[in-house]
């Protein structure tokens, strides 16, 4: 797919480089955030240190329930997505199946195609994107004032002497990423509990079954493996709480036969981000950056969008009542993250257990898992912003 002309849009301050709003990594929490604060109204501009479409190792699936929290005019269909209906789980030879036809369970994607959709979108919306751009350094200004009045200073690779002024900042550059190192809110690998390990598979045209999503239950690694196809390839992989060696080699036992001895490709699973701080000040983390997959799934996606339009929503009300966007964004993340997590936990070691003793329900528990029907699953809160403001 050639690279759109809308990433292009927009127009640079000339004199002073000045935003309302800095994001930071234009991946899908990113750039939806950013999406949503232009149509809001606020100047934003994103910094993202790659150059879309960059590659992005993931398991390429996008759930219904977080599809659900997309906006209505974000069109997936240039994506060429595999739309899955069906769910699959294999343990010891044996296959457990439920059939969903009535409604979508989601699609497998690319992510390099879905984030770069992500981050058109926000630039139709307003926001600017200033692409292979990483971030250096974060000063703040403004001591003289409160701290809901003052200024984030950004550096970066391409700044040339000139400084990034921005009201508010958002981490969406990952579980890896500086900005949370920057502010003090991590450290060096606080929070990573868990690793994944993917491979995409060239297949021919109308071989993979694109329709069913297939699982096999690693118990004994805390995770699992998936087997997710699209139109011409399908996206094998891993993932669990434990070493990225034995992800690699549970990975090549369930499939030695499409194995092709290329260098593993794994990324960070952060689960425990609800114990964590999540924002100081106008500086908030979203995504991954905040440490919110899903302890059961792996899935980052859902909590990420969740996270980003929280995050938005703290930024609206800290303009409307010249406080710290931290304070409203801090309770909302409590409310829809920390007090939940208790319960997130307790169901993830709930559909483990049903892995070994009843494997044959988990496919069904798998697919509403997907459309955010569980017990432990919740939708997203904003009522609670009225309730703190």
């Amino acid at each position: 797919m050639e690279r759109s002309k809308k990433l292009k849009a927009g127009k640079e301050p000339q004199r002073e480089i000045v935003f309302d709003l800095a994001v930071i990594g234009c991946g899908p929490s990113g750039a939806l955030a950013a999406s949503l604060a232009a149509e809001a109204g606020l100047s934003t501009v994103i910094l993202e240190s790659k150059k879309h479409p960059r590659p992005k190792i993931c398991g390429g699936f996008l759930s219904t329930r977080s599809i659900d929290l997309l906006p209505e005019d974000l069109s997936l269909s240039s994506l060429q997505a595999g739309t899955v209906y069906q769910v699959s789980l294999i343990k010891k030879r044996n296959f457990y199946y439920i059939d969903n036809s009535k409604k979508p369970l989601g699609l497998v994607i690319k992510r390099e195609k879905f984030d770069q959709l992500m981050a058109e979108y926000a630039c139709s919306k307003g926001a600017i994107l200033r692409e292979k751009e990483a971030l250096k350094a974060i000063n703040i200004t403004g001591e003289n004032e409160t701290r809901a009045k003052s200024y984030y200073l950004l550096e970066s690779e391409k700044t040339e002497g000139k400084t990034l002024k921005v009201r508010y900042l958002m981490g969406a550059d990952g579980a890896m990423g500086n900005t949370a190192l920057l502010a003090g809110l991590r450290k060096p690998g606080e929070g990573i509990k868990g690793w994944g390990l993917s491979q995409i598979v060239k297949t021919k045209p109308k071989v993979a079954d694109t329709s069913t999503a297939k699982f096999y239950p690693l118990p004994f690694l805390g995770g699992m493996g998936w087997s997710f196809s699209g139109p011409d390839w399908t996206n094998h992989g891993v993932g669990g709480l434990f070493g990225r060696n034995m992800l690699l080699k549970a990975k090549r036992k369930l499939f030695h036969n499409q194995y092709d001895h290329s260098t593993p490709l794994f990324w960070p699973l952060p689960f425990l981000g609800p114990l964590q701080k999540p924002a100081t000040g106008n500086l908030l983390l979203i995504g991954d950056a905040a440490g919110l997959v899903d302890p059961f799934s792996g899935e980052g996606l859902y909590n990420s969008f969740k996270s980003a339009i929280l995050a938005v929503q703290a930024v609206i009300a800290a303009e409307k009542n010249g406080i710290e966007a931290s304070n409203t964004y801090n309770y909302l993340f409590r409310k829809n993250f920390r007090e939940k997590f208790a319960a997130s936990l307790c169901g993830a070691l709930l559909l483990h257990t049903r892995s070994i003793v009843k494997p044959s329900s988990l496919a069904h528990q798998i697919a509403d898992l997907m459309e955010n029907k569980l017990w432990f699953n919740y939708n997203i809160d904003l009522s609670s912003i009225h309730e703190n403001n």
